[in-house]
């Protein structure tokens, strides 16, 4: 066994002084400055949190009058479309708009007609289907274009175009009209976009061809070249057509057809831009 006499022996009041401040200085290290120090981390990292957040509020605040003046232009727009956005009481006043436009147009309105509304209970949103046939110039492409700007809620759903003869197209649609279904008319009634211009849409005629109902009348014996004669530098033809006998020079026209050219031995017949020849006796 050790000898505790010599070690007390070997000890002096220094070295005991120096042990306790050791073990004092050890006991405050692990129960005071870890964990202070451990708190100081945890503290600089939520300053450095706080930091952050400090700088997205600041981004935010700098964009809130951006954000503002975005959320005017939603509303104007909503406001702007909500006058033209009908409701099921507005049909006749839709109706006589695309009557109106059509005229505007200079087109014909061939039929217009439309069914019941179709809305499911207790929505606030129908759909009126809507099925139209309009006869005219080339201008009822851009009339197609322009029903749809002044009715922002019509979704064309199916549209025919056709070309009939003599510079005419024929357009049929179906589509439908979004309405707002309200328990009672409003006070108001539909305003709709008034339009101060014409969008026109070239429609070359070859594009669509001609109806066969058209050139089938000059063939066959329908029409005949009668004779040919020369006067003056002046070359006439004498054609028969449904009986009737015509007298005709390049520039005239016959029905439906321009006379484009008089040879020694036919007539040249442009039916708008289709040629077809007519001899003499055929």
């Amino acid at each position: 066994m050790v000898n505790l006499r010599s070690i007390r022996e070997k000890l002096s009041w220094q070295g005991v002084v120096f042990a306790a401040l050791f073990l004092t200085a050890a006991v405050i290290f692990a129960g005071f400055y870890l964990p202070a120090r451990k708190k100081a981390g945890e503290l600089e990292e939520q300053l450095s949190q706080l930091v952050q957040n400090e700088q997205l509020l600041l981004g935010i605040v700098e964009q809130i009058p951006q954000l503002e003046a975005g959320q005017r232009q939603i509303e104007d727009r909503l406001l702007t479309s909500a006058k033209y956005i009908p409701s099921q009481y507005d049909l006749p006043e839709v109706l006589e708009g695309l009557r109106t436009l059509s005229t505007y147009y200079g087109l014909d309105i061939a039929s217009l007609d439309h069914v019941p509304v179709k809305s499911e209970q207790g929505s606030e949103t129908g759909i009126i289907p809507l099925v139209m046939a309009v006869q005219g110039s080339e201008k009822v492409f851009a009339y197609l274009l322009h029903i749809q700007e002044v009715l922002p809620s019509l979704k064309v759903t199916q549209v025919g175009l056709g070309y009939i003869g003599r510079g005419l197209f024929h357009l049929e649609l179906t589509a439908d009209l979004q309405v707002f279904m309200l328990d009672h008319a409003p006070a108001t009634g539909l305003e709709l976009a008034k339009l101060t211009r014409e969008d026109l849409v070239d429609l070359p005629v070859q594009a669509f061809g001609l109806p066969f109902e058209i050139i089938s009348q000059y063939l066959g014996r329908q029409v005949q070249v009668l004779g040919i004669v020369d006067f003056q530098s002046q070359r006439s033809a004498l054609v028969s057509k449904e009986g009737k006998q015509y007298w005709l020079r390049a520039g005239d026209r016959l029905g439906e057809a321009a006379v484009r050219e008089i040879s020694s031995n036919g007539v040249y017949l442009d039916i708008d831009g289709v040629d077809l020849k007519l001899t003499i006796g055929g």
